[in-house]
């Protein structure tokens, strides 16, 4: 038992803070790679999928329209996974305004509307995107210019989540931002890992299809990757959407998320191969096989201190004193449910990644998905990012 506590809280340190350590050792011993960059305007394709988006698609596509990028270069689709709310009644009054629906009859989720879709785009690069991410108005042209590159194949740019007062909300903002550093190293390192559904673009003909089941942005940047090229970050690319909201709608997306990623790994497993892809495979293994497996490695710890802590009286006492003082606390003082929202966050985002690897084992996943509440990110909002 004692080896295997103090395997999983090296795995745990390493996970989460030596990790990010060994990049910046990395970047600091052979230097950062460059980025070739200009600001050329190439033809694009902004793809946006869509489910029941009928709350938040006209704000979306009013906010496309108004994006600093030359119309006559850009391209702009809607694909409606079988809409029944009017979202398609919606983006057929933008048609003279330039904007394609193309609707998919039956529902078969995100990947198979794309699959459907993307070979028949007419852009260079591809830009795909969510309903309910709005985009700073520079966003299309600071997430092409690292295809001046001809080692780029794939650029993820930076969502940034607005303000709001649940623990989840807290908590996902902190983690985005953990994650926006480490994407940062990675692309220093060589290729960050995985894409951002909400703004990610590649090269049109890197494209290939996939299973319908599979999490787009998480295994055609893999695939990309795989085949040699480069897949970075550019987090002055800026989109802006609204957090989950709640625990249970975060649990939820997580389980969905993590059990089709996890599937995706060994759809590229070249990834996995540091002949082929370098440092990459550390990467992959680094900051999401070991991270989605890390709450195994959490319990392995917990259980450990649980049977320390039973063991004295005192200590039950004290950890039942301290318990009833911090959920008093939270009860009390927004202060404090702020700083018990990251622990929280934490704690539901480790079990959930848990259940969703225990899921892409079994290959219980699926390729719909189920659209949130929206809330209608405002003009305003995006220009402050608040």
């Amino acid at each position: 038992m004692t080896i295997a506590v103090g395997i999983a809280f090296v795995v745990l340190v390493y996970v989460f803070l030596g990790y990010p350590l060994l990049l910046r050792a990395v970047v600091l011993c052979r230097g950062a790679r460059r980025v070739e960059r200009d600001n050329s305007t190439p033809a694009l394709s902004l793809v946006i999928s869509a489910y029941n988006e009928a709350a938040v698609i006209r704000a979306k596509l009013d906010n496309v329209l108004e994006l600093d990028y030359p119309r006559e270069q850009l391209e702009v689709v809607v694909i409606s996974d079988a809409s029944s709310d009017g979202t398609d009644e919606i983006v057929t009054g933008f048609a003279s305004r330039g904007v394609r629906l193309e609707r998919r009859p039956t529902r078969k989720g995100k990947t198979a509307g794309l699959n459907w879709t993307v070979p028949r785009l007419r852009g260079t690069i591809v830009v795909f995107s969510d309903a309910n991410t709005l985009y700073a108005r520079d966003a299309l042209r600071q997430i092409v210019r690292g295809f001046a590159d001809p080692m780029v194949g794939c650029i993820t740019g930076e969502t940034q989540y607005l303000e709001g007062q649940s623990a989840a909300d807290a908590g996902e903002r902190t983690y985005w931002g953990y994650e926006g550093r480490i994407k940062r190293l990675e692309t220093e390192v060589g290729s960050t890992v995985g894409g951002d559904g909400a703004l990610y673009a590649i090269r049109r003909a890197l494209w290939r299809a996939l299973p319908e089941t599979a999490i787009n942005d998480f295994l055609n940047p893999l695939q990309i990757v795989e085949a040699g090229w480069r897949a970075i970050y550019a987090p002055e690319a800026r989109g802006f959407e609204e957090t989950a909201g709640d625990v249970t709608t975060e649990w939820r997306r997580r389980v969905r998320i993590v059990s089709r990623s996890w599937r995706a790994v060994w759809q590229a497993k070249g990834v996995l191969n540091p002949f082929r892809v370098g440092f990459f495979t550390v990467s992959i293994v680094s900051h999401k096989i070991l991270r989605w497996l890390s709450g195994l490695f959490v319990g392995i710890c917990g259980a450990a201190v649980l049977q320390v802590v039973l063991a004295n009286e005192a200590l039950v006492v004290a950890g039942l004193v301290l318990a009833g003082a911090a959920g008093l606390a939270a009860l009390v003082s927004a202060r404090w449910r702020r700083r018990l929202a990251l622990p929280l966050y934490a704690v539901v985002i480790q079990a959930a990644s848990l259940v969703g690897v225990t899921k892409g084992i079994f290959g219980i996943v699926s390729g719909t998905w189920t659209t949130a509440p929206r809330l209608v990110v405002g003009e305003s909002d995006v220009q402050s990012g608040r």
